[in-house]
C-alpha cells in the first residue's frame, strides 16, 4: 500500500472489482455463474458490493491524507522555513586605500527573468588594494620550487630561451646547475670537449659522479634552447662531451655567451670544486676566404700565388672560427700539386717593336729555359698593428720548393693569443698570410714556372697536451646566481652544488603590500573537492621568520572551495624568497608527504582577495506592536513571504526593577536594548526573546515565542508556562523580520554585480560562484514524510535506515543518502564508524551546498544518535566514478545519422545519471553491469545496429584521476556512477559521421 513512505491510493474502479469477482467465482463456487446481463440473487449482491467497495475506497483515499496531516499536527510538526540562498562575492577596491564593508551591506542581483533580488553580506570585510603577485610552492620531499604567478625567474647573466623550465604546472624555479662559460668551445656541431674537475673529491671520483646520467646531465645552447649533450663518456679523470648541433651566435653587448650547463637531477648534498680544466677537439673546417694579391679564389681548389711566381706574392687564407682558438694547435691539411707554365721572353722584350732589318735573332733555339719555383715561403698573422711571423712545425717554408713535395701535406702551428681580425675586401676575420720570400730566376726568360695548386683544404684545431681555463664559472641555486670565477682564480675550494635549503612542504602567497586594517579574506577555488589528509597551518612573514597566523578556514584544509578570513597582523613585514621580496603568507602542510611536486597547485584553480559570503536575506525595518488587553495565546500577523526569522524584542520596562535592568545591561548587553528620555531615565527596556518549536516542554517562565510560517503569524504562550508581553501603555514589543526569495536566490555566477546604495571606494563586485542552497517553504508532503520518520524512529537513530531517512527528510536538496558502517573508503574494518554518504541534487554545480548542509545535518543527527556513535559519525560526499562510452553505430540511411547519434547520447546520459531521489534511478553504490549496458544500447533503435563499443571508468580522488577497467569500478559502496565523456561514431554505407 505504501512505497517509499508515500501513500499509494487504491485505484480500482467498480468495473475492475466486478471483473475480479467473476474470476474468483469460478474457483470458489464452480456451479455458480456470475452474470451481469442476467443476474441472479448472488450476482445482484456482487454488483452492489462492487459499487459500495468503490465508494469506500474513494472515501478512504480522501480521508487518509487528512488523518495523516491531523496526526502530524498533534505531534507539533510544522513546516520548515524557507532557506536563503548563499553565494560568494569578490570585491575590488577603487584605490590602494581600500574600503570597509560592514556586515549586512546590501547588494543587488538579477535572475534569468530579470527579477531583482537583494543579498546581504554575512561578515565584516575590509576590501583592500593589496594584490596577490606571487604564488610559489616548495616541496622539500622532491627538492622542488615551482612558481605559478609572478616574476620569479632564473637570474642568468646570459640570454636563455624564455620557456626554460615552464610546464603546465608552473615554472620550476629550483635548479642546481654549474654553468661553465667559454667563448668558442661549446657552440659548433661536432665539437668534442673534455672537462676535468678537481676539488673536495678526487678528479676521478668527480668524473664518475658527473658522468652518471641518472644523477647529472650536461646541457648546451643549440640555438633552439638548452639541449642535452648527445654523447657523454668518462675517460679516466676526464669527461668527454660531443655536441652535434651548432648555433651561429653573435655576442650581445656585455653578455657572456658559450655556456655549458651541468644540471643536477638528484640532490647530492654539498659538492665542492677547486679547478675546472677544459680540453677541445673541434674536427675540421673549410676555409672561409681565399685570395691572392689580386683576386678572391675558390676554396676547394686554388692557386695561392696566382698564375705567375714573383717575389713577395701573397696568399690570404681566412677561417676566423678556427684561428680565433687561442693557444690551440691549428692543423691545415691539403693536397698539393704543381702546374707547369712556360714563359719564352721577358715581358719587355716581347713588347719591343721589331726592327726592319734583323741581323741577330731574338733568341737561340738551343737556349735552355730557367726552372722557377717558390723556394721559400713565409707565414704571418695580423696582431692588430701589423703582420707578425708565424713558424709552423717542421720546415714548411720549403714546402713549395720541390716537385716531390706534391701529395698530402699538413701544416701545424699554435694559434697566437694576439691574433686579430682584419678587413680583406668583403671579408672580415682572422687570416693566415703566405708570402713568397725566395724564388730564383722568377724574372728570367725563357723560364718554366711550377705554380702550386692546393685542393681540398681542411682546417682544424685541437688542444693536445694543454688545458684551457674557462672564461667564467657560475652557480645557479634556485633563483639565485653566484659568480664563482673569483674563487676559481684563487684556487679556493668553492661549493658547486648545495643541499636543498628548505624543510617541509608549503605554498607561499606573495603580496605587494601589507594590509592596513581588517578583517581581510582570500577565496580559494579548487579544481576538485575532496577530503585532505593532515592539517594545513597558516603563517605570515616577519622580520625574523614566520609566525602563526590565526585564520577562520572555510576550506576545510583545502578540501573544498571556500573563504579564509583573518585579521592582518601588525608585525607582518617583507621577507625574501629566492631573491623576491614580498609580504608572504605561508600554507604549510603538516602531513609532510607529497607524492609529486605541484600537489598544492594541482588542487587550486584560483585565489581571489576581497571575498565575502553573502546570502539572499532582506532585513526589514523594526516594526512596533501594541496590545490593548493581555490575553493568553495571543497571535499577531507577520508580513512578507518566505519568512526566515523574526527578532522579537519585548518591552519589559514595567516588569523589571531598575537594578535588574542595570544588571542585565552589564552582563548581557547583546540581549537587551534601553531607551532613555531627556532626563536620562530609562523610558523603554527591550529584552530579546527566543524562538521555540513548541511550548510543551517549556517551564520556569521562559521568554519564548513561536512563528507560524504557513500563515505568517507570531504566537505567544499562555502566560503561565512561558511569559507573554504585558505592556499596554507603550510599545509592547518590536519585531525585525528577515525574509528571502527561496529557490529564486540560486542565481547564476556573475549575477550579483552592484550595491544597493553607494559604496564609493569599491569599484567592482562579482560573484564567481552561483547561488546555492536556497529553497522555498517546506512542502506539506516533505513535512508529512518527516513526521512518519519521526514516528518510525521514535526520535532515535538506531538502524542504518534511520540515518538515511533523517538525511532525506532534513532537506529537499538531498537527492540520495546511504549509511555505511564499520568500513572506510579503502575497505578497512573500522568498528564504531558511521559514514553517511550524501548526494546533493546540484552536485554538478559544485560542493558548496553539500558543505553548508553537512554542518547543520551533523548537529541535528548528533542530538538524536546514541552517545557512543557521536564521535564516529561522519557525513561525506560520494566518490564520483565517471563512466565513458565509445560507440560505433551503423545506420542504413546516413542522413539520419545526426538524429540517431543524439538519441543515443541522450539515452546514455539518462541511463548513467544518478537518480534524483530514493528509488529513482541508480543509487549510491549501484553500478550497471556490462550486460545491462549492452542491452540498453541494443534495445534503443530498431533502424540501426551497434557495431562495437568500449566502456572505460575513471575515479577522481586527492591524488588525481585514475582510469580503471570498467569491471573494477563496481563494489565501492561510497561510489556514485555518473557520466564521463561519450564518443559516438555513426556510419552508413561508405560514409561516416562523428
Amino acid at each position: 500500500m505504501a512505497a517509499g513512505d508515500k501513500w499509494a491510493p487504491d485505484p480500482r474502479s467498480a468495473e475492475e472489482i466486478r471483473r475480479q469477482i467473476r474470476e474468483l467465482a469460478v474457483s470458489y463456487v464452480p456451479e455458480w455463474k456470475f452474470s451481469e446481463e442476467n443476474p441472479d440473487i448472488g450476482s445482484i449482491i456482487g454488483l452492489i458490493y462492487a459499487r459500495q467497495t468503490e465508494e469506500t475506497l474513494r472515501l478512504f483515499d480522501r480521508s487518509f491524507s487528512g488523518l495523516r496531516t491531523a496526526f502530524a499536527d498533534l505531534m507539533g510538526m510544522g513546516l520548515r522555513p524557507a532557506r536563503a540562498a548563499q553565494s560568494i562575492v569578490v570585491m575590488k577596491a577603487q584605490d590602494k586605500s581600500g574600503a570597509a564593508v560592514g556586515k549586512g551591506t546590501r547588494l543587488t542581483a538579477r535572475t534569468k527573468d530579470g527579477e531583482s533580488l537583494i543579498f546581504e553580506t554575512m561578515h565584516d570585510l575590509f576590501v583592500s588594494g593589496v594584490s596577490l603577485t606571487d604564488l610559489v610552492e616548495i616541496c622539500c620531499e622532491h627538492s622542488s620550487i615551482r612558481s605559478y604567478l609572478g616574476e620569479m625567474k632564473e637570474r642568468m647573466p646570459f640570454p636563455l630561451p624564455a620557456d626554460r623550465g615552464q610546464t603546465e604546472e608552473g615554472r620550476e624555479i629550483w635548479k642546481q646547475e654549474l654553468v661553465i662559460y667559454h667563448g668558442y668551445l661549446f657552440d659548433r656541431a661536432g665539437m668534442q670537449v673534455g672537462i676535468r674537475f678537481a676539488g673536495g673529491k678526487s678528479a676521478r671520483e668527480l668524473a664518475a659522479l658527473f658522468s652518471d646520467k641518472d644523477r647529472y646531465r650536461f646541457l648546451y645552447d643549440s640555438g633552439i634552447g638548452l639541449t642535452e649533450v648527445e654523447q657523454v663518456k668518462r675517460e679516466g679523470d676526464r669527461i668527454v662531451l660531443r655536441m652535434e648541433r651548432s648555433f651561429d651566435r653573435r655576442p650581445s653587448e656585455g653578455a657572456k655567451t658559450g655556456a655549458l650547463v651541468l644540471h643536477q637531477l638528484i640532490p647530492d648534498g654539498e659538492i665542492s670544486i677547486r679547478s675546472v680544466e677544459l680540453f677541445g677537439d673541434a674536427g675540421r673546417r673549410v676555409a672561409e676566404y681565399i685570395s691572392d694579391d689580386t683576386f678572391e679564389q675558390e676554396t676547394d681548389c686554388f692557386r695561392p700565388f696566382g698564375e705567375e711566381l714573383a717575389l713577395y706574392r701573397e696568399c690570404y687564407i681566412g677561417q676566423d672560427e678556427v684561428f680565433s682558438r687561442k693557444g690551440a694547435l691549428i692543423e691545415l691539411e691539403f693536397a698539393l700539386s704543381f702546374e707547369e707554365k712556360r714563359f719564352a721572353l721577358r715581358r719587355e722584350e716581347e713588347e719591343k717593336p721589331l726592327p726592319l732589318i734583323r741581323k741577330i735573332p731574338r733568341y737561340q733555339e738551343d737556349v735552355r729555359p730557367c726552372v722557377c719555383m717558390a723556394e721559400e715561403v713565409g707565414f704571418a698573422y695580423f696582431n692588430g698593428m701589423g703582420w707578425k711571423s708565424l713558424h709552423p712545425e717542421g720546415r714548411p717554408e720549403l714546402l713549395f720548393g720541390a716537385r716531390e713535395h706534391g701529395g698530402k701535406q699538413r701544416l701545424l702551428f699554435y694559434a697566437p693569443h694576439d691574433w686579430q681580425a682584419l678587413q680583406m675586401g668583403g671579408y672580415k676575420g682572422r687570416c693566415l698570410r703566405l708570402q713568397i720570400l725566395r724564388s730564383d730566376d722568377c724574372y728570367m726568360r725563357p723560364a718554366v714556372h711550377y705554380i702550386p695548386v692546393i685542393r681540398d683544404l681542411q682546417i682544424g684545431y685541437r688542444y693536445e697536451g694543454q688545458t684551457i681555463k674557462p672564461d667564467g664559472l657560475g652557480r645557479l641555486c634556485g633563483a639565485r646566481y653566484e659568480d664563482l670565477m673569483p674563487l676559481l682564480q684563487k684556487g679556493v675550494l668553492c661549493p658547486a652544488f648545495l643541499p636543498f635549503p628548505y624543510t617541509g612542504n608549503a605554498l607561499y602567497l606573495g603580496f605587494d603590500q601589507a594590509w592596513r586594517q581588517g578583517p581581510v579574506s582570500l577565496y580559494f577555488e579548487l579544481c576538485r573537492e575532496e577530503e585532505q589528509e593532515g592539517r594545513i597551518s597558516w603563517e605570515y612573514s616577519t622580520g625574523s621568520g614566520f609566525q602563526e597566523l590565526w585564520v577562520r578556514d572555510g576550506t576545510g584544509n583545502l578540501s573544498h572551495s571556500g573563504i579564509v578570513m583573518f585579521e592582518p597582523p601588525s608585525d607582518m613585514k617583507q621577507a625574501e624568497l629566492e631573491g623576491v621580496w614580498r609580504y608572504w603568507i605561508r600554507l604549510r602542510d603538516e602531513s609532510g608527504s607529497r607524492k609529486e611536486p605541484g600537489s598544492f597547485r594541482r588542487l587550486i584553480r584560483t585565489i581571489l582577495p576581497g571575498a565575502v559570503q553573502v546570502h539572499n536575506v532582506e532585513t526589514a525595518a523594526a516594526e512596533d506592536y501594541y496590545i490593548d488587553t493581555v490575553l493568553p495565546d495571543m497571535q499577531f500577523p507577520l508580513y512578507g513571504d518566505n519568512l526566515l526569522e523574526a527578532e522579537v524584542w519585548v518591552n519589559e520596562k514595567r516588569r523589571l526593577a531598575r537594578p535588574e535592568m542595570e544588571e542585565m545591561l552589564k552582563k548581557r548587553p547583546d540581549m537587551v536594548q534601553a531607551e532613555y528620555d531627556s532626563r536620562g531615565e530609562i523610558s523603554a527596556f527591550y529584552v530579546k526573546w527566543e524562538e521555540a518549536d513548541h511550548f510543551l516542554e517549556a517551564e520556569g517562565g521562559k521568554r519564548l515565542y513561536q512563528i507560524d510560517r504557513i500563515n505568517n503569524r507570531l504566537l505567544f504562550g499562555d502566560g503561565i508556562r512561558v511569559r507573554i508581553p504585558r505592556d499596554t501603555r507603550d510599545t509592547a514589543f518590536r519585531v525585525i523580520r528577515r525574509s528571502c526569495r527561496g529557490s529564486l536566490g540560486n542565481v547564476e555566477a556573475g549575477s550579483i554585480d552592484g550595491f544597493y546604495g553607494n559604496v564609493l571606494s569599491v569599484r567592482e563586485v562579482e560573484n564567481p560562484v552561483g547561488g546555492f542552497g536556497g529553497s522555498d517553504l517546506e512542502r506539506t508532503e516533505q513535512a508529512l514524510r518527516r513526521s512518519s520518520h519521526l514516528i518510525s524512529g521514535r526520535r532515535r537513530l538506531v538502524s542504518e535506515y534511520d540515518y538515511v531517512r533523517e538525511a532525506l527528510g532534513f532537506s529537499e536538496d538531498v537527492a540520495q543518502a546511504a549509511c555505511i558502517c564499520g568500513v572506510d573508503r579503502r575497505g578497512r574494518i573500522r568498528e564504531g564508524q558511521i559514514h553517511l554518504v550524501i548526494l546533493m541534487k546540484d552536485y554538478r554545480a559544485g560542493m558548496h551546498s553539500f558543505y553548508r548542509l553537512r554542518r547543520e545535518l551533523k548537529d541535528a543527527l548528533q542530538k538524536q544518535c546514541e552517545l557512543d556513535c557521536r564521535d564516529g559519525l561522519s557525513i561525506e560526499a560520494p566518490d564520483f566514478v565517471e563512466v565513458s562510452l565509445e560507440l560505433w553505430l551503423h545506420v542504413p540511411d546516413i542522413r539520419a545519422g545526426i538524429s540517431v547519434r543524439q538519441r543515443y547520447l541522450e539515452r546514455i546520459r539518462q541511463y548513467l545519471e544518478p537518480g534524483r531521489g530514493p528509488g529513482q534511478g541508480r543509487q549510491i553504490g549501484e553500478f550497471p553491469t556490462e550486460e545491462q549496458i549492452r542491452m540498453m544500447l541494443h534495445g534503443l533503435e530498431q533502424e540501426c545496429y551497434v557495431d562495437r563499443y568500449a566502456i572505460t571508468a575513471a575515479r577522481r580522488d586527492k591524488d588525481g584521476v585514475h582510469e580503471m577497467p570498467f569491471e573494477k569500478a563496481a563494489g565501492n559502496p561510497f561510489a556514485v556512477c555518473c557520466n564521463g565523456t561519450h564518443q559516438i561514431y555513426v556510419r552508413g554505407g561508405t560514409e561516416d559521421a562523428e
